[in-house]
């Protein structure tokens, strides 16, 4: 699975903010924050530079 091979996430420059009207909740999504390059880099990253675990509760 490639995170970022969505047609939806492009290099497109243009920035969109999107409000999310939740109960208890102040949600704003930035769409197109990053490029898909970088996207890609910051998401390898945290893959190998973070040390995920899943706990049994």
């Amino acid at each position: 699975m490639d995170l970022f091979s969505n047609a939806e996430f492009n290099d497109s420059s243009e920035a969109k903010t999107m409000l999310y009207d939740l109960p208890d909740a102040d949600i704003t999504l930035f769409e197109n924050f990053f490029t898909n390059q970088e996207s890609k880099k910051l998401h390898q990253n945290l893959i190998e530079k973070i040390q995920w675990r899943q706990d049994k509760i």
